[in-house]
């Protein structure tokens, strides 16, 4: 069952990505020097500025800022409709990360398994390289 009315729902739901296209949008918002990013530094510099609090765990534009837990975490986004869970990252330590579930249980738990998951592979990609 889902109980999501995507009529007030408005803006959530209405992007349609893969874990690649997502992938791919972080690695053109991050200040790499590999990939040239689709916005200025000053841009980027406001989007991932925290604008709510004075420690982690703040909102800029469109992103919680650090976290509390997550140390290589300089921003993420999380979101969430009846059946989904999603969570992209952008690591502080030049890796990236996504995950999308066609899951969301809502047990307690749920969330920081899967932010636990996430950056247990964002750790392995960083060793090895």
């Amino acid at each position: 069952r889902y109980d999501n009315n995507m009529e007030i729902a408005a803006a959530c739901g209405g992007v349609i990505a893969s874990p690649a296209d997502l992938a791919r949008v972080l690695t053109a918002i991050d200040y790499g020097k590999v990939v040239p990013d689709i916005l200025g530094t000053g841009w980027l510099d406001a989007m991932y500025t925290n604008y709510t609090s004075s420690g982690k765990g703040g909102y800029g534009f469109g992103w919680w800022i650090g976290h509390n837990t997550m140390t290589t975490w300089q921003a993420y986004h999380t979101g969430t409709l009846s059946g989904t869970k999603t969570l992209w990252v952008k690591g502080n330590n030049g890796v990236n990360g996504v995950i999308l579930c066609n899951s969301n249980s809502g047990k307690s738990g749920f969330d920081t398994a899967m932010f636990v998951a996430l950056d247990d592979a964002m750790t392995q990609v960083k060793q090895a390289h």
